[in-house]
């Protein structure tokens, strides 16, 4: 559950744009059984879609890292709460060898259209 978790990284673009900046934010915990990368981030988009405000779908893919491990990459929009404007989220989710359990979310502005180049920085993301 990553309300359980702690802060592994988070970073912001110093640009901002109607008072909110790009960001990224890596949460960490430990899962207590053995579980797919893929299966875990599908298990925590469910949560997303319950905890976010105005939450739209707008896509689900595979991603693959740069260490080959595969896990599904969501793409939506939604608020984190009624006084924040809507943004776009990217997350995903890697579960490690060790049981270590990554959740990976980025916001970005709507105006975003490509997203690749954030997709292509997420798969550099590898377990240690």
């Amino acid at each position: 559950n990553p309300k359980n978790s702690s802060i592994a990284l988070a970073i912001s673009s110093p640009e901002m744009k109607y008072w909110f900046a790009n960001n990224m934010l890596i949460l960490k915990w430990k899962v207590s059984k053995d579980i797919s990368s893929k299966n875990y981030s599908t298990l925590n988009n469910v949560g997303s879609s319950k905890d976010y405000k105005n939450y739209l779908k707008l896509s689900e893919s595979d991603i693959t890292f740069t260490d080959s491990s595969i896990s599904s990459l969501y793409t939506f929009e939604a608020k984190y709460n009624e006084s924040t404007p809507n943004l776009k989220f990217l997350q995903t989710a890697v579960v490690c060898k060790n049981l270590d359990a990554y959740f990976i979310t980025l916001a970005l502005n709507v105006d975003v259209k490509d997203t690749l180049k954030y997709e292509d920085m997420i798969k550099t993301f590898k377990c240690n």
